[in-house]
């Protein structure tokens, strides 16, 4: 098949949902489709790029800072001389519109998507849906799901999909019907032991007798707790008559006040009082990421457990066999088709009493499986012409 993804920017370490088409892409052409990914709002290049250096995937990137007729021509015209039989869109509000308002891209969207078969995958959806979001969310976040009804109503794509059972509910909630579609892990499994290459940062040391090795990967968020959730986990493992040793991997940073980077400062600082020793590996190639987690008793999580089928980084923990250990509170959702207490994903665990209880009588968490629902988009797209034969729609 000719399937074409769609997003805002494919600029390498830059963007999720960047990072995830191209993910995407890789998987399809290994599955024998061919593929355009096209970027229609790349601001990390001043000119056009095409890449189509791996066979059977062109990369084209289109720089734009706001919706033009001329970028919408071009990226037409690339669409139309690619012939897709599929587009996939993938989207997120606050990468299309101000403050998340999906109305100004709306009219370039119907143009440049008229008569073109259509899927849609929504990364993120609104905010101000918890009891303690402040009145201007909850404002805001009710103008963004009004907008993204419309949106979603103009396109009329002939299928949909999001990362978790809540977004899927919450789309249910304006009329979308939406299939499952956990974001797969960008760290791949490397090879280790005897005949395996090194990683390039160098070997990994290991752990001694006795102490538990925790992965901190990706963006540390600002209003995460983290005397009261991981301060608490590593007293529960000394108590177990075991030690800490916390990794952080990747970037912790939250810009664009780098806050993540400031928690991690403080969390280092802190450490002695756990007790726990720490060690910050920060951003590295996927090896050497991959020979880490493969060292590690556990992944923490700083994404609510009832969203962990957007997080990339709990994808990595799951491939690499790692138990997921949530350091966040329950989400306190306003109801959603009359329904508030909404389940973790399966398999991760949050750190409550009764985790610390079991951690403290010697019982470690066991490894999270895979995460109910498809198991990739690709899965998805490649099975999309039996599924979803294409009817057309006209300008």
């Amino acid at each position: 098949m000719r399937i074409a993804l769609l997003t805002t920017t494919l600029e390498p370490g830059r963007c999720g949902v960047g990072d995830f088409t191209r993910r995407v892409a890789t998987d399809l052409v290994a599955a024998g489709h061919e593929v355009l990914a096209l970027a229609f709002r790349d601001g990390h290049l001043q000119v056009p790029a095409r890449d189509d250096s791996l066979a059977g995937l062109s990369v084209l990137r289109l720089p734009a800072h706001a919706w033009s007729a001329a970028v919408r021509s071009e990226a037409r015209v690339a669409l139309e001389a690619f012939g897709p039989e599929v587009v996939s869109l993938q989207i997120s509000p606050y990468g299309l519109g101000y403050h998340g308002m999906l109305f100004s891209c709306l009219p370039w969207f119907e143009c440049l998507l008229a008569g073109l078969p259509l899927h849609i995958m929504y990364h993120e959806l609104w905010i101000g849906g918890t009891h303690d979001a402040p009145w201007r969310q909850v404002v805001e976040g009710a103008l963004q799901r009004r907008l993204l009804g419309r949106f979603h109503r103009r396109l009329a794509p002939q299928a949909a999909s999001c990362s978790s059972s809540l977004a899927q509910a919450m789309l249910a909630s304006i009329g979308i019907e939406a299939s499952v579609t956990p974001i797969p892990s960008g760290i791949p499994v490397a090879p280790m032991g005897y005949g395996a290459a090194p990683p390039p940062a160098g070997p990994i040391p290991q752990t001694g007798a006795g102490t538990r090795r925790l992965a901190l990967f990706g963006t540390i968020v600002p209003e995460w707790d983290w005397r009261g959730s991981l301060g608490v986990l590593c007293r529960a493992i000394r108590d177990s008559g075991q030690r800490t040793e916390v990794i952080q991997l990747g970037r912790p940073i939250n810009s664009p006040r780098h806050i993540g980077r400031a928690i991690w400062a403080e969390i280092s600082a802190a450490a002695n009082e756990f007790p726990a020793t720490t060690l910050e590996v920060g951003e590295t190639d996927a090896v050497t990421l991959s020979h880490w987690l493969q060292s590690c008793d556990a992944g923490l999580s700083l994404t609510p457990l009832e969203l962990l089928g957007k997080s990339s980084v709990a994808a990595a923990y799951r491939e690499h066999g790692l138990p997921i250990i949530g350091l966040r509170e329950p989400l306190r959702l306003r109801p959603i088709r009359g329904r508030t207490d909404w389940p973790p994903d399966p398999g991760a665990v949050r750190a409550d009493a009764t985790l610390l209880a079991q951690i403290r009588a010697g019982h470690w968490p066991a490894s999270t499986p895979a995460t109910a629902g498809d198991t990739s988009l690709a899965d998805v797209l490649g099975r999309w012409q039996g599924q979803h034969p294409v009817r057309l729609r006209h300008q």
